[in-house]
């Protein structure tokens, strides 16, 4: 008797009891639909360190094991004595892999350089991974080489990334 109230008792506090999502289900929910983000981040620019911040928006689907998302990025950029900002059409390609989405970025879109005062085209390339730990929690590591062409803005940025 109390096996069977127990049985009942976790079969109402757990709906999903049985039809539990796959690891490799749960990366793939996380990217499809609309996902926003805002990603402080650190850059390292001839050698200088400094500070980014960038807004993404992306909208993910399906194409046979992976998953792409189209998006757009806004970033502002702070090395040493100056700051770049830049507005790029993006593209995400995920690789869902049980709890792991390794995932490449790329975009390009018009950049502004702050000093010397120049306007030219933007572009981000890199990649990242995220361990996907259940449905609420992911840990993971991007690393991303930007830049505006016509001025001396490169940088590398790498991050630290949790999802909530």
């Amino acid at each position: 008797m109390k096996l069977a109230s127990l049985v009942v008792v976790l079969c109402v506090i757990l709906p999903s009891a049985g039809r539990a999502q796959s690891a490799r289900d749960i990366v793939t929910a996380y990217n499809t639909g609309w996902r926003f983000s805002i990603a402080p981040g650190l850059l390292i620019s001839d050698g200088d360190v400094g500070f980014s911040i960038a807004g993404d928006v992306r909208y993910g689907f399906e194409v046979g094991p992976l998953v792409l998302a189209p998006g757009m990025r806004v970033g502002a950029y702070f090395p040493a004595d100056y700051y770049a900002l830049t507005a790029l059409a993006t593209g995400r390609v995920t690789l869902p892999i049980g709890p792991v989405g390794p995932y490449l970025v790329g975009g390009v879109g018009p950049g502004y350089l702050s000093d010397p005062s120049s306007v030219g085209a933007a572009y981000v390339g890199g990649g990242g991974v995220m361990i996907h730990v259940g449905t609420t929690f992911a840990i993971g590591a991007e690393l991303t080489y930007f830049g505006i062409t016509g001025t001396d803005f490169r940088a590398f940025g790498p991050a630290l990334l949790l999802l909530f």
